[in-house]
């Protein structure tokens, strides 16, 4: 009645969930970041959303304030490039236009990830992440902007732990970590060519070890689940096989598919590990699983002295028969 009216939403998993709220005919939204117990009230004269008020919902108020940054940004900007004949002024007015636009642009820009950084653990910082002016590719800088990325959520992580928006935050983030470990690897290949694809990452006491390291020995290629029951005993036999081959150039090389740096800290420890014990902690997502086509875990796989891929997921006495026959002969 007379503009006024009410509802009531479930969250959905009961988490803090991003609305649009439609204003009039005209397309435009206002976003409202709601959470759960909260009472929200909004205030817009017609259309104009510029100019909308919320209250009782701090995640909706800063929704609100890096919208007035961003459209207000691009309005801005507008106007320079109307006021200033831009596209079809002369050269002195061009140049002398150019310098306000930039200037004003610089000054959006930095308000932008001064936002992201002053509200890093807040679930608003999260979608101030992924707005941009009109025609921006990048939030700031291109490939560094990554360190925004893993700032907001490291904090938010400790304040929203649950929240499915820190989900989505981290496996991009794990995305482009893989890229940039591929394109590292394709280049170390490129630079010194390998058989086998290396892996690089980080053992309990943070010391990098790469598998190609290891090249011109005979390689077990181990894939685990720090905690899990059975890989204790699977452990026991790998030490038993790797007291008697160590000296003649076996190693082992175990990466961790789990999430968890406690519970595989405890685990390598506990157990007494001899052999090299990594993990990204990114669980099935990290980039090492695809590298060796891994499908199932745990998985093994024997590389050869001379770098080719020997055998898969073998047990017992045919795993130490493959190693034992890839020990190079003057050795053995």
């Amino acid at each position: 009645e007379k503009g006024y009216f009410k509802f009531n939403i479930t969250l959905p998993g009961g988490h803090a969930t991003i609305y649009n709220l439609n204003v009039g005919n005209s397309g435009d939204m206002i976003p409202l970041f709601l959470s759960p117990g909260e009472k929200v009230s909004v205030n817009s004269f017609r259309s104009n959303i510029r100019n909308y008020h919320v209250d009782g919902s701090h995640e909706s108020e800063l929704m609100k304030e890096i919208n007035e940054i961003l459209t207000g940004g691009a309005a801005r900007l507008d106007s320079i490039a109307v006021a200033r004949n831009l596209y079809d002024g002369n050269d002195e007015d061009r140049r002398a236009g150019i310098t306000e636009y930039h200037k004003e642009y610089i000054a959006r820009k930095r308000r932008h990830i001064e936002f992201i950084v002053t509200n890093s653990n807040s679930l608003s910082a999260i979608y101030a992440l992924y707005q941009r002016l009109p025609g921006d590719e990048v939030l700031f800088n291109g490939d560094n902007d990554i360190i925004y990325y893993r700032t907001v959520a490291d904090s938010v992580g400790k304040y929203h732990p649950d929240s499915p928006y820190l989900t989505t935050l981290r496996s991009a983030i794990n995305e482009y970590d893989k890229g940039e470990e591929l394109v590292k690897m394709i280049n170390e290949q490129l630079e010194n060519p390998l058989p086998f694809p290396n892996i690089s990452m980080q053992d309990v006491k943070g010391v990098t070890h790469n598998l190609s390291g290891l090249y011109g020995k005979v390689i077990l290629l181990d894939y685990w689940v720090a905690g899990e029951a059975q890989a204790a005993i699977v452990n026991a036999e790998y030490k038993e096989l790797y007291e008697k081959y160590e000296a003649d150039g076996f190693e082992i090389f175990q990466v961790n598919i789990g999430t968890s740096k406690p519970v595989w800290v405890n685990a390598v420890l506990d157990q007494k590990l001899p052999w090299i014990s990594v993990s990204d902690l990114r669980g099935e997502t990290t980039l090492a699983v695809g590298l060796y086509n891994i499908k199932t875990l745990p998985a093994n796989i024997i590389i050869s002295s001379g770098g080719d891929i020997a055998a898969r997921n073998l047990n017992g006495d045919k795993r130490e028969k493959q190693v034992q026959t890839h020990i190079p002969y003057s050795k053995r």
